[in-house]
């Protein structure tokens, strides 16, 4: 009998998993073939040999041999075969390894060119950007210069003009004053002439009247000769002589009288007409004024009139020129726009292409998985039950979705967080604001790009939110001390934040010293491109143009950095000698609002403080600013613009914090827990997601669980506060703590013990709360 041929076993090609052959089932199916051909065989040579149906014995044997040798020969076919399908199995396995090796050396490879390129190409576009940027701005530096120059030559014009005005003017005054000075010296000569005229007439009168007098004398005389006798001639010559004295002394009395009236009348007519100049000097002086203020007046409104037409022109001018840049700069802004756009949407893309192929690389996996379990499945029911391996069925609980909002400020809750008095169609939460006793305004809406950052699943958005820790540090303007630990933070798994001890946050001066580079809030006062150089060579490890628009972003709607550089400004260009004890300090006066703070407007910005130590300055509620000299010291975490400060990427509108004045809603019962809102009730209704609000908060990732455990520090920090300062009220409470002391310890010193600061039950991890939970541990053991 012939041999059967053998069954292949040159492997070909890998070929999917639902295509390849069923070894098993191939070789039954052969087993049986030749089983059937046997038996076809046999009847045909019984019917040629023996016609009579009959065998010999000799016969019989030989055929039982060859039955146990084609038996043998099949059974090593058959392990032939399953050697052969194990090899075939490892070829294929390992060269859809080495498949799956090239496509991933092929896709990073990808990866790496494409991340090159859009290095490269956000490269390019930053240069051009920044070229564009120098070329506008000397553009307008240039056209600045030349409307300054022609605004300098107007002036001077003007000046020039106003000068010849003011001297013509001056001309003729002087020569309005010579007019009348000559017309004065006239009328003082005529007055002089007048008045000797006038002396001369009075003399020619009185020597007249003299002559008159005199001339009745004699004739008197001459008839009292006629009758009179010697001794009263004599007598009447006596008594004529001594009336002639008397008349030369009248005469020479009314000529001293006529002299003095007429110095009189002299003086009263030069006062006159010295009067009479003055007032006319006076007048044409107030005429002279009125004409030259008419004519000033003229001249400034004509002036004005100009400059207003001037400045209307260049208002025009500037107007349009600004126009015409805004509208280039918000075409370049849609050009980058529907550039970054179109990278967006190529990442975009290319990351539906790996999620795509990875999503096929997990099917083919899966599917491996799968036909590997079948295998195993098979296996295992080989064995007995009592030997299989015994897995523990996985248990779920479900809190249902969270979309039960609150009746009062409308957070979102669990159904199962519903107080016990209230039912499921009518359910009430207290844990996010105590029935509607906290009502906090809710946080400003963020800026696009960072909406953008925080939202999109582009690569470059996912780098941002892994990174976003180190992005917020960039650009804070406070620094953070703490102790973190490493150990969790570089582990597997998800991302954790946990600290040792204390946090705070510290401030340094506005000015560097020498030897140091500026960092935090002194990057706020240089320039924008020097400080952008800064932040990245100190992380260059991210991506600089989203540094950039993060930059531009702060500088356009953060409200401390224009604050920052008005007292930077200030303390600047205070005196030398007066620059190492200058300090200002951010003064937040309280506004109508009772549940805010409002910032003062910038005349009441800061008010200037000698450091001298003996000011009473309330850290809780001021921040105190220095310029070089004070070192870094630490803000109080009570401050209302104490993690505004900090988490610039949570709060880039400024939005400020908890503070000690947020006063809480009378209920209808007036029932109020406290008058103000707590640190840990605030923090509570901020970390509660609404509808109706920005969930933005909720998307910091890594940056949100750093300011949970800040807010957990500082609420913890403010509970140890008043444990230390409410000692007494404790040592109350904790009199049966100091008695069990005592029996342990009959040599204790109590006054020694009491003056320890004791933490009460309530503190999570305080000796007391220790033992009550062994207590309770051991109650229920």
């Amino acid at each position: 009998m012939a041999a059967e041929p053998p069954i292949p076993t040159v492997a070909g090609p890998p070929a999917p998993i639902e295509q390849r052959v069923n070894w098993q089932e191939r070789l039954e199916q052969d087993f049986q073939a030749r089983h059937n051909q046997r038996l076809r065989n046999q009847g045909g040579t019984h019917r040629g040999q023996n016609h009579g149906g009959f065998v010999t014995p000799q016969q019989f044997m030989g055929r039982q041999e060859r039955y146990a040798e084609e038996e043998r020969q099949h059974v090593a076919n058959i392990r032939d075969a399953q050697l052969q399908r194990q090899i075939d199995h490892d070829q294929e396995a390992l060269q859809y390894q080495a498949h799956l090796d090239e496509l991933r050396q092929q896709r990073e490879q990808q990866r790496e060119m494409e991340a090159l390129q859009h290095q490269a190409h956000l490269a390019e576009i930053q240069r051009q950007q920044e070229h564009e940027r120098e070329m506008e701005e000397q553009q307008h530096q240039a056209h600045l210069a030349q409307i300054q120059r022609q605004r300098e030559h107007e002036r001077e014009m003007e000046a020039l003009q106003h000068q010849a005005h003011l001297a013509e003017i001056q001309r003729q005054q002087e020569h309005e004053r010579e007019m009348e000075e000559q017309q004065h010296q006239a009328y003082l000569a005529e007055a002089q002439r007048l008045q000797e005229y006038q002396r001369a007439i009075e003399l020619l009168q009185h020597q007249a009247h003299l002559l008159e007098v005199q001339q009745q004398c004699e004739q008197q005389r001459q008839m009292d000769y006629q009758f009179i006798t010697p001794q009263q001639f004599m007598r009447q010559q006596e008594r004529y002589e001594e009336e002639e004295r008397q008349h030369a002394r009248h005469l020479r009395d009314m000529q001293l009288q006529n002299d003095a009236r007429r110095q009189i009348n002299y003086g009263q007519e030069a006062l006159q007409h010295q009067a009479h100049i003055t007032q006319g000097q006076c007048l044409q002086e107030q005429q002279r004024q009125i004409d030259y203020d008419q004519e000033a007046s003229q001249h400034q409104a004509h002036a004005t009139q100009v400059q207003r037409l001037q400045e209307q022109q260049r208002q025009i001018d500037y107007d349009q020129e600004a126009s015409q840049h805004q509208a280039h700069v918000t075409q370049v802004q849609q050009l980058q726009e529907q550039q970054r756009q179109i990278d967006y949407d190529e990442e975009a893309l290319q990351h539906q292409f790996d999620v795509d192929l990875e999503l096929q690389i997990q099917e083919e996996e899966q599917l491996e998985h799968i036909q590997q379990a079948v295998n195993n499945n098979q296996a295992l029911r080989n064995i007995p039950k009592g030997c299989r391996p015994y897995q523990e069925p996985a248990r779920s609980h479900s809190l249902g979705p969270m979309d039960v909002e609150c009746p009062d400020c409308h957070a979102l809750h669990f159904m199962s967080e519903r107080l016990t008095n209230s039912s499921n169609r009518n359910p009430k939460f207290g844990i996010c604001c105590l029935q509607g006793q906290i009502q906090l305004p809710p946080l400003s809406e963020p800026p696009h790009l960072l909406h953008r950052l925080l939202t999109s699943s582009a690569p470059h958005a996912r780098k941002f939110r892994e990174g976003i820790r180190q992005y917020n540090s960039a650009f804070a303007f406070t620094s953070v001390a703490v102790d973190v630990d490493r150990t969790i933070l570089n582990g597997q798994g998800t991302y954790s934040f946990r600290i040792h001890g204390s946090l705070h946050h510290k401030m340094g001066t506005l000015h560097p010293q020498n030897p140091q580079r500026p960092s935090y809030a002194q990057l706020y006062i240089y320039d924008e491109h020097a400080a952008l150089a800064t932040r990245n060579s100190r992380n260059s490890n991210l991506n600089h143009v989203i540094m950039g628009e993060l930059q531009e972003m702060l500088i356009a709607i953060n409200p401390f950095i224009p604050l920052y550089k008005q007292a930077y400004q200030v303390m600047h260009d205070s005196p030398a000698e007066s620059q190492h004890n200058l300090q200002m300090t951010i003064v937040l006066e309280q506004g109508a609002d009772c549940h805010r703070y409002n910032l003062p407007t910038v005349d009441e910005v800061a008010a200037i403080i000698p450091d001298t130590g003996e000011e009473n300055v309330d850290h809780n509620r001021d921040i105190v600013l220095r310029y070089k000299h004070g070192g870094i010291r630490p803000i109080s975490h009570l401050h209302p613009l104490y993690h505004p400060l900090h988490y610039v990427l949570l709060f880039p509108m400024g939005d400020q914090g908890w503070h000690r004045q947020i006063e809480t809603v009378l209920p209808e019962d007036g029932a109020v827990r406290s008058k103000f809102v707590s640190q840990r009730c605030y923090f509570t209704f901020r970390l509660h997601p609404r509808p109706m609000e920005p969930s933005d908060l909720f998307r910091g990732g890594r940056l949100l669980q750093q300011y949970m455990v800040d807010a957990w520090a500082s609420i913890e920090e403010s509970e140890l506060h008043w444990v230390r300062n409410n000692q007494k009220t404790i040592r109350a409470d904790l009199y049966d703590g100091l008695r069990d002391a005592l029996r342990h310890d009959p040599d204790i010193q109590l006054g020694q013990r009491g003056k320890c600061i004791i933490l009460p039950a309530s503190h999570p991890g305080s000796a007391r709360h220790m033992y009550q939970l062994f207590q309770d541990s051991m109650a229920i053991a």
